[in-house]
């Protein structure tokens, strides 16, 4: 989760974004990427496997939720869709939809705790 968070960070640091390596859109993108693998997908194994792949995916949200919310404003960023994310009707697009469908699932596998210092 470490290194989730440093991307992250990365992702919406001011200083970085003046270095085009460094810029937001890349480490968002790879933001969407992870929550999307770790939220969308049904977990066949159960809760060790939620436990393992939903932190870093909260962690994301926690710290560049902002960011990656401003990249699925637009609706121009796509994503592989999971099974649960196809199920409900979703498509590789990433929309405000899709966003607020990460959000809503993370409180519906219990780890609503990991996002409310962010009242997200």
């Amino acid at each position: 989760m470490n290194q989730n968070t440093y991307l992250a960070l990365l992702a919406i640091n001011p200083d970085a974004q003046r270095i085009p390596a460094l810029g937001s859109e890349g480490k968002a993108l790879m933001g969407i990427k992870t929550v999307a693998m770790a939220l969308e997908h049904s977990w066949n194994a159960g809760i060790v496997e939620a436990e393992v792949h939903v932190p870093p995916a909260a962690q994301w949200l926690r710290v560049a939720g902002g960011e990656i919310e401003r990249l699925c404003t637009g609706g121009t960023e796509r994503c592989v869709a999971g099974d649960v994310w196809k199920g409900r009707g979703g498509s590789n697009v990433c929309d405000l939809k899709r966003y607020q469908f990460w959000i809503d699932r993370i409180w519906e596998l219990g780890f609503e705790h990991l996002l409310q210092s962010n009242n997200l």
